[in-house]
């Protein structure tokens, strides 16, 4: 994402425009899992099989859960400050962290509706 200006919201606080930057297409699955990977500090291994086991019936985790989308928000969809969040909420970042599947698919989501067609 790139920031491309800033507003002022209706509340008065100011605020940034970004847009998605496309910086590679690849030509094949093995390349954009390798890509994929490499931008999440994950293996392949990791992708498939998660990195944690939750009790997903653990209500702090369904907290936690709730909080997370928010918390993604708040670090504007940038998987490296979503980690420095993570870190300072330990409500949070017990359940999940950067690499987390949550965190990959609400950033997937938030991208997905940025882009324009």
């Amino acid at each position: 994402m790139i920031e491309t200006g800033k507003y002022t919201n209706s509340q008065g606080e100011e605020k940034t425009l970004t847009q998605p930057v496309f910086v590679e297409i690849f030509g094949d699955e093995t390349s954009c899992q390798s890509a994929y990977n490499k931008f999440f500090d994950t293996t392949l291994e990791e992708t498939q099989t998660g990195v944690k086991e939750i009790n997903e019936n653990d209500p702090d985790h369904e907290v936690a859960l709730k909080f997370l989308p928010t918390l993604v928000h708040n670090a504007n969809y940038d998987v490296d400050r979503v980690g420095v969040l993570l870190n300072d909420n330990p409500l949070v970042g017990k359940y999940f962290d950067k690499n987390s599947d949550e965190v990959k698919q609400i950033i997937a989501d938030h991208l997905k509706d940025e882009i324009p067609f």
